[in-house]
Parts: structure tokens; C-alpha cells; sequence
């Protein structure tokens, strides 16, 4: 997904991402609302972008989670 960095895994109804939190300099796992971009719990917030979506490929693999794809 575009709003998302890397790869996106579906958990339940949500769509579960990497995003920037609110400090510029940390990354989270979260899911989309309407107003804005809340925490998945799970996964902590990282110092950057490929551990945050190393966690979440790990969380997907061991979860089964499947991944969303988009066509271009």
C-alpha cells in the first residue's frame, strides 16, 4: 500500500503496516483509521524502518498472516 512502507499483512478486517509515529525518527506497525494511523501492540516501536518491518515479517509468518498486495 502506498500510505505504508513495505510489505502489508491483513490481521482480521485491518490492513497492518510500517508507518512513522508521531517522532519522525521512529517507526510502528499500525493499521489505518479515520484519523490517521493507530499502534499495533504487538510490535514495538523501532528506531528504524527495516526492523520495524522485519518484526512485523516475523509476526506475519508465525501468525500465518496473509500479505495485501495492490496492482500498480
Amino acid at each position: 500500500m502506498a500510505d505504508f512502507f513495505g510489505k502489508t499483512y491483513r490481521y482480521g478486517k485491518k490492513v497492518i503496516g510500517v508507518q512513522c509515529a508521531k517522532n519522525p525518527d521512529l517507526f510502528m506497525v499500525c493499521h489505518k483509521t479515520a484519523g490517521g494511523y493507530k499502534q499495533f501492540k504487538p510490535i514495538p516501536v523501532c528506531l528504524n524502518v527495516e526492523k520495524a518491518q522485519t518484526m512485523l515479517d516475523t509476526y506475519a509468518i508465525k501468525k500465518g498472516l496473509e500479505e495485501v498486495t495492490h496492482a500498480g
